[in-house]
């Protein structure tokens, strides 16, 4: 995939996202229904809106055996069909407690999270005590993508005061973009003042909800942003069967073709244009330098946006959720070599990131002695600096711009979190933080299931030394006695409060390790 400038988006690094969410505070025809339920009136919406109080309690990379200090934060939510209440997940996002307040009440209400999809950032509620609803008028959510230009209100609990703020605005534009790296999706900006704790509210336009604020542009005036209520029912219809599957996208990656050398190596002229393909994967029928002209029967600019309406362009793989036919697949339309063809492209679904995402879970860690080891997730290789990575010759650099095969085993790559645990073993060793393992005792690791089994089974060998091999330059190899790593482990754990040498995901490869 690429965004509509025509670069990768697998190049969107997960610093860049964490910052837009430090800085953010944070087409369907007229006329078809929304999302069933009791709907509010336009003057009535402010009795649907609530706000959410989290006390959250996120992952600490350095220390996973243990979780950082709970923060309180705040936010705003919807009540739609059934009760249920819609609002963005980083609103929840490691909550421990979750409690909801009523419009004009002081009641706080226990809630849950039932569904999630960070993606997106988009989570579903439900109150613990589901007759706590009864009564609270439920939104209906318009079926209709707003005009640009049309006035839009936006709902919410923002802070500067404890009761609902509505603010303002117009809808400015309406694209399809990147949320985050590796999901592509639909969504509205406005220009209404949005600010920390709007996170989740509803905006409407003509007194029907169009979607829900999730960020805003603390840098800019009044820029603010609108997950619109198509990519909500997706989220809901996913939420509905238990699977978050996301949008559907293709896994090949594209250019565009506005540069007079491209157009004319591809033998691109007048009003012939397309996005030509850069990337390709094994087995699919795309080609590269195919240049994709059409999708589902739309055709497709230079720089890869297709006409919707006279004011309104999205990126082409927009309509690949749309366009799907009935086996799966989407139709693209292609110029190969100077000849026009058909193809049926398949499509995958979700985000195809090599690293794994925490995703509201905790990591997995092993405490050996003075190492402690975890997988490499999204927080680590988009949290970390690649650019000093990349001097480290770390391999964390190159599959952090590498998409993975559904169809094949993904190794997982196991890095030192943090640094070295101190003690006596470790005298005159020095090794870089979050440094890449690379192998123990020659044998290449694969993954931290595979770690805890190889040491297991070496702990119980005749082997003198323990030896761990590092992919990053400046990583010494780490040379230990089999007995003074063994027997540094109750001191270590000991020392800095870990109560548990494994995660509880794997104490079963190892019951008795520091026992």
């Amino acid at each position: 995939m690429v965004t509509q400038d025509g670069s990768v988006i697998r190049t969107f690094t997960w610093v860049a996202c964490l910052m837009l969410l430090l800085s953010f505070w944070t087409p369907q025809a007229k006329g078809q229904a929304g999302v069933d339920g009791v709907a509010t009136g336009a003057g009535d919406i402010r009795q649907s809106v609530v706000k959410i109080f989290t006390t959250s309690r996120s992952p600490d990379l350095t220390r996973p055996w243990t979780r950082q200090q709970p923060s309180n934060s705040t936010g705003s939510g919807l009540v739609i069909e059934g009760g249920r209440i819609l609002t963005n997940a980083h609103v929840v996002e490691y909550g421990q407690q979750i409690f909801v307040q009523p419009y004009l009440t002081s009641q706080r209400l226990a809630a849950r999270v039932v569904a999630r999809n960070t993606g997106i950032d988009l989570a579903l509620l439900e109150l613990e005590d589901a007759d706590a609803i009864e009564g609270m008028p439920m939104a209906a959510l318009d079926a209709d993508l707003p005009n640009i230009g049309e006035k839009a209100n936006a709902y919410g609990y923002p802070m500067g005061g404890d009761e609902l703020s509505i603010t303002e605005g117009i809808v400015s534009r309406i694209e399809f973009v990147t949320y985050q790296p590796g999901t592509l999706g639909l969504r509205i900006q406005v220009d209404a003042a949005l600010n920390p704790g709007n996170s989740g509210g509803p905006v409407t336009v003509g007194g029907r909800v169009v979607g829900l604020t999730f960020s805003g542009i603390r840098q800019a005036d009044n820029i603010g942003y609108i997950i619109p209520n198509e990519e909500i029912r997706l989220f809901l219809q996913d939420a509905a069967d238990g699977q978050i599957r996301g949008r559907a996208f293709l896994r090949e990656t594209f250019d565009n073709t506005r540069n007079p050398g491209i157009r004319e190596k591809l033998g691109l002229r007048g009003s012939h244009d397309g996005m030509v393909v850069s990337g390709t994967v094994e087995g699919n029928p795309l080609e590269n330098w195919d240049v994709v002209t059409s999708i589902a029967g739309r055709a497709i600019d230079s720089q890869g946006l297709v006409s919707v309406t006279d004011d309104l362009r999205l990126y082409f793989e927009y309509f690949v959720h749309h366009g799907l036919n009935d086996d799966g697949t989407i139709t693209l339309g292609v110029l190969r070599r100077g000849e026009t063809i058909e193809v049926r492209s398949p499509v995958v679904y979700g985000n195809d990131d090599f690293f794994e995402a925490l995703d509201n879970t905790y990591p997995s860690y092993l405490v050996f002695g003075p190492l402690v080891f975890t997988p490499v997730y999204q927080r680590h290789a988009y949290g970390l600096s690649l650019d000093r990575l990349a001097m480290r010759r770390s391999p964390i650099v190159d599959r952090a711009y590498t998409g993975k095969d559904p169809d094949a085993p993904v190794p997982e790559y196991v890095i030192l979190a943090g640094g070295l645990l101190n003690h006596r073993i470790n005298l005159a060793y020095e090794i870089p933080a979050f440094s890449t393992l690379k192998s123990v005792n020659g044998t290449t690791i694969t993954s931290l299931r595979h770690l805890v089994e190889t040491l297991r089974d070496l702990s119980a060998s005749d082997e003198r030394f323990i030896i761990f091999e590092f992919y990053d330059l400046g990583a010494d190899r780490l040379v230990y006695r089999r007995t003074d790593i063994l027997g540094s482990i109750e001191d270590v754990l000991n020392e800095n409060g870990i109560r548990r040498p494994l995660s509880p995901d794997l104490e079963g490869l190892w019951p008795d390790l520091g026992q």
